[in-house]
This record gives C-alpha cells, sequence and structure tokens, in this order.
C-alpha cells in the first residue's frame, strides 16, 4: 500500500527513521530493502555500502547520520563512521568528512585490538579515516604539511605501521613536487631522448617513468637535489625545458586523487 512502513524497515526496527525521510529518499531506499534487518546497525551498514556503490551518496550519509545516533559499542560506532566517511566524501562533503576522520582516529586507540582481531593480526591497506583524510588534505587542499604530521601521528596511533612511514613521507614528497611543475607526462621505458643531461644522471640503467617540463627558470636541477641529495633522478634540457628523470623504483604506486599516497579509498 502506498505509504506503508516496508515490513525489512519495521523489522530492524526503523520506522521513525524512515519516517523522516523525504519522498525521493524512500524511493532510493526500496533498491537496498534486502539488506541484513537483524538490527538496526546492519541494515544501515548495508544501505550505505550498497548506496555508495550506486553512487547514492546522499541517501548513504542520511542513513550514515543516523545510525551514528544509536547507541553502539565503540567498534561497531567505528564501522559505521567509516562507511559513513566513504558517503560524505562521495557527496562532496569534505570538510564533514575530515571532521568524522578526526573521530574515527580518536577512537582507534581503544579499539585497535579488536580491530586487528577481526583482520587477522594485521593493519589492512583500507582504513577509510586515514586514508580518506590523507586523499582531502593532499588531493583536494593541496595541505602538505598537515599531511605530513597525519602521517605522524597515525604511526602514534598505530593506524599505519613504522616502516611504511619514510615510504609514505617520500610519496607525499613527489606528489607536492609533481604539483609544482607545469607539465607531466608519462613516456615508455624504450624511449631515448636527445639532450644535455644534468648533475645526477644515473646512467643506461635508469629508465625514466615521468618525464616532467618546467620553464628554465623554475631551476628544476636544483628543486630535485633538494628532494633527492643523493642523485636519485637525472635531468635533461631538451627545447627550453628543463626535463626530469626519476628511477621507476624510487616512485611507488601511481599518485594522485583519489589515493593520494597509493592507499584504496
Amino acid at each position: 500500500m502506498e505509504g506503508q512502513t516496508p515490513q525489512q524497515i519495521t523489522e530492524a526496527g526503523l520506522d521513525s527513521w524512515y519516517s523522516s525521510l523525504t519522498d525521493p529518499d524512500k524511493v532510493r531506499l526500496k533498491r537496498y530493502l534486502d539488506c541484513d534487518t537483524s538490527s538496526a546497525e546492519k541494515f544501515l551498514l548495508g544501505v550505505m555500502d550498497r548506496a555508495e556503490e550506486d553512487h547514492n551518496y546522499r541517501l548513504a550519509v542520511t542513513a550514515g547520520a543516523y545510525a551514528l545516533t544509536l547507541d553502539l559499542e565503540p567498534l561497531k560506532a567505528f564501522k559505521v563512521r567509516e562507511a559513513y566517511i566513504d558517503g560524505l566524501a562521495g557527496a562532496g562533503m569534505n570538510e564533514e568528512a575530515k571532521a568524522q576522520c578526526a573521530e574515527n582516529l580518536e577512537l582507534f586507540p581503544s579499539i585497535r585490538e579488536a580491530f586487528l582481531a577481526e583482520n587477522g593480526g594485521e593493519l589492512p591497506t583500507k582504513i577509510v579515516c586515514r586514508n580518506r583524510l590523507i586523499d582531502i588534505v593532499v588531493g583536494v587542499d593541496h595541505d602538505y604539511e598537515t599531511a605530513d604530521k597525519a602521517l605522524d601521528q597515525f604511526v602514534a596511533i598505530g593506524i599505519m605501521n613504522e616502516d611504511e612511514l619514510k615510504y609514505r613521507k617520500q610519496s607525499l614528497k613527489i606528489h607536492r613536487m609533481q604539483r609544482t611543475f607545469d607539465n607531466i607526462f608519462m613516456i615508455p621505458k624504450e624511449r631515448s631522448l636527445p639532450g644535455d643531461i644534468l648533475p645526477g644522471d644515473h646512467g643506461d640503467d635508469v629508465y625514466p617513468r615521468f618525464l616532467v617540463g618546467v620553464d628554465r627558470q623554475h631551476r628544476i636541477d636544483g628543486r630535485l637535489e633538494m628532494l633527492f641529495p643523493n642523485g636519485e633522478f637525472y635531468a635533461e634540457l631538451i627545447g627550453g625545458l628543463y626535463l626530469a628523470h626519476f628511477p621507476e623504483e624510487r616512485m611507488g604506486p601511481p599518485l594522485g586523487y583519489p589515493g593520494a599516497l597509493g592507499w584504496p579509498v
């Protein structure tokens, strides 16, 4: 009957929430009524996950905001907020997403052991509050100082392994450097380029992965010397541009937004 609360909503104990939804959201929700109805939390988590897969981020945000009002034990609250953060990020609500990331990061030390137990004793690659925070701070805000401090915080609270810190910070430096330059070109390894080799040449054993072109005034050789003091690059002067080449093994996974440091989001 039109206007009647679906049975699944009643089974999950969400009649009150359902009655507060707009008519368009009620229509969207019909696609996800087969979610687990054994508890309000499980149903709403299912709705968020499915809605995010369908890019119905606003519905995911609506479900997540209500889910966080439920009386949840800490680990369950952490999981609900993780799904909520993804919805917020998908909806472009970046400031609220960052605030919710901060909430979960603050909560993490108290649930770390239980969280690890559910993940085979290891930190999974995808931890939303960690990955999305870096994603937004780097990919949207371009705030590299905050991102660098966040990486230190991640190690301090145990949400990132210490042996990752150096690599992640190096990736952050490379990401920042790439944004500084005017053009980035992908080139095949086998391509041979003419020009004068500037300091830092590694010889024929180095295969370029990225080719970066900037005006001479940027003094690309000096900037790279600061980031790679051990000569882990070489540069050429071609057509009025300094072109920098980086050894592939130093680049790590592809960088950019989303997944600014190579983490999945």
